[in-house]
């Protein structure tokens, strides 16, 4: 099969289709042509006859070989006389997203997502070794299911569309970041803007993205307040509600993403809309009850049904870690749902221990620990009155200062047991020492990172403390071993912060600096705001103010929702 060049107009008869093909001998080697959405060899189209068409193609036609007015939307073109080519949809994505940009925009954030895993350094890992990758980094999306709804047909799966292709236009903007600093070092000044042209281009387009999808979730969300709970009719597709309140909570964790791979700020608006569909649908413990009972659901339907509960909470946790809050989109943190995730049989099939883990095995905390944070931040919520002043030790009457007290002294033998757990399992080596893994180190992590904020924060114990800095450098060692090992986690900011805030020495600083620095080849975190927050501690201390807080400045320069 050769490529050629033909003439086409938008008169295109019924009885021929146009395709990319791969010439023979191409890159394949197979000999033969084959169907391909891009080929390098060959961009050319060439004509098919009716009884050797793809079945993608045939399609298309009716059965009096006209084409079918739903996929007129096919991409369009014009040639040299300004004629409309109408070119046949060649695979599902094209014929369900006509528009080319979104195309390429989604093929972007799906080639870099299933990236992510082994980049992540937790496909190794046994229990999710049976996962794609893809479900390993949006298991509470069906994927699959999601590409074969026709763009258009329903607010909460368009929603679900910008929010990924935000992902791409963000993470396209970073990509060409590097790229124009790369150019700038190596003298090459015209190519180092126009990367940075392209850089702001894709991150004003990230913005946008994130804003439409936005606007999709909250109209789609007030229809149903008005309509109550009842199906929705889409053009070629009909969505339950059900399953439109689940697209509007992965619409929500994607802009969550978008937003931190972005900066970190910006998130709060999607936590509160996902806070506000679960209470809705009664909470987390009933969504899951539902799930289970649900007829027709699978092992693989409930596990998604539980990653956009897990993933909301985790997102919500490290939302109050930095605005010093209750986290406030569950009200049930010490239910069984956290503890006890297996349901039992689900339509008679049992459900396989590997399959809970998912998400530990993403945000490399484990799911108690989780939960623990949760009950950290809300003592320190409650503990701190609106009248505290900020940088400066709280007076309390005597009574309650105890009674405060005695709640953390409490969770602080709490994490010390955790502690000994992981050491004793490990030979009770130190964890550089042994062969621990990335789940493992993550909670040794926010064990000491936990300790640190419970003492300096509600003991009042002094940041100069020598116990307090032990632990400090204790994190930052941690934090850089995690870096040698490749071992990437998405809660590594904040404990940088907290431990590297209390340093005085210059060495010190240097070390929580270079940790800061290794997470910059992770577009995952809020690097900048990181450095003005450590910095902006540092310049209160060293200006007398000794109780200077890394969480005060957080929530003074408006920093309030960073995910670390």
């Amino acid at each position: 099969m050769e490529c050629v060049w033909p003439v086409i107009t938008s008169r295109l008869t019924a009885s021929q289709a146009w395709v990319k093909v791969v010439p023979e001998g191409g890159n394949g080697g197979s000999g033969s042509g084959s169907l391909t959405e891009e080929s390098p060899e060959c961009s050319a189209l060439t004509v098919v006859s009716p009884e050797k068409q793809h079945p993608l193609i045939e399609r298309l036609h009716g059965r009096d070989g006209a084409w079918d007015e739903q996929n007129k939307g096919a991409e369009r073109d014009r040639d040299e006389d300004g004629h409309m080519l109408l070119i046949a949809p060649t695979s599902e994505l094209e014929l369900n997203y006509p528009d080319s940009n979104e195309r390429f925009l989604l093929r972007h954030a799906l080639n870099a997502v299933k990236s992510w895993p082994s980049f992540m350094a937790i496909t190794p890992d046994p229990k999710v070794g049976k996962f794609s990758p893809i479900e390993l980094c949006m298991p509470f999306l069906d994927i699959q299911h999601f590409l074969s709804i026709p763009r258009g047909s329903s607010t909460a799966t368009d929603a679900v569309s910008l929010s990924l292709l935000s992902i791409a236009a963000v993470h396209l903007s970073y990509l060409h970041h590097v790229s124009s600093v790369e150019a700038l070092l190596n003298q090459d000044s015209s190519g180092g803007q126009i990367s940075l042209a392209e850089t702001e281009r894709y991150a004003n387009m990230g913005d946008a993205l994130v804003t439409g999808s936005l606007a999709l979730a909250e109209s789609f969300m007030n229809i149903q307040q008005i309509k109550g709970l009842s199906s929705i009719s889409g053009t070629g597709s009909k969505i339950d509600a059900e399953t439109g309140m689940d697209m509007l909570l992965a619409a929500c964790l994607n802009n969550i993403l978008s937003r931190c791979l972005a900066g970190g700020n910006g998130g709060r608006e999607f936590l509160n809309l996902a806070g506000r569909i679960i209470r809705m649908r009664g909470g987390p413990k009933n969504m899951l009850d539902a799930a289970i009972k649900i007829r027709g659901g699978t092992r693989k339907s409930f596990r998604r049904k539980k990653a956009l509960i897990e993933s909301i909470w985790s997102w919500e946790l490290c939302s109050s870690i930095s605005a010093g809050r209750v986290p406030d989109s569950y009200s049930d943190t010490l239910q069984s749902w956290i503890f006890n995730p297996e349901p039992g049989p689900i339509n008679g099939m049992e459900m396989d221990e590997g399959e809970w883990d998912i998400l530990e095995c993403i945000m490399g905390l484990s799911r108690s620990l989780l939960e623990l944070l949760s009950r950290v931040n809300s003592l320190y919520a409650h503990s701190h009155p609106l009248t505290s002043i900020p940088g400066k030790p709280i007076q309390r009457p005597v009574e309650i200062d105890l009674f405060w007290k005695i709640q953390a002294w409490k969770l602080l033998v709490e994490l010390d047991i955790r502690a000994k757990d992981i050491s004793h399992q490990f030979g009770h080596k130190r964890p550089q020492d042994s062969d621990m893994g990335r789940l493992e180190l993550g909670n040794i992590i926010w064990i000491r990172t936990t300790e640190m904020i419970l003492k300096m924060d509600l003991l009042a114990v002094h940041p100069s403390d020598p116990e307090t800095l032990f632990r400090a450098r204790d994190i930052i060692d941690l934090v850089n071993y995690c870096h040698s090992k490749k071992f990437v986690m998405l809660l590594l900011l904040w404990p940088i912060i907290v431990a590297g805030s209390v340093f005085q020495e210059t060495k010190d600083r240097d070390q929580a600096l270079t940790a800061l620095r290794s997470l910059r080849s992770v577009c995952c975190f809020d690097l900048d705001s990181g450095f003005a927050i450590i910095h902006q501690v540092w310049d209160a201390r060293d200006n007398g103010n000794e109780w200077a807080s890394w969480r005060d400045v957080a929530i003074g320069s408006g920093d309030g929702f960073i995910i670390g």
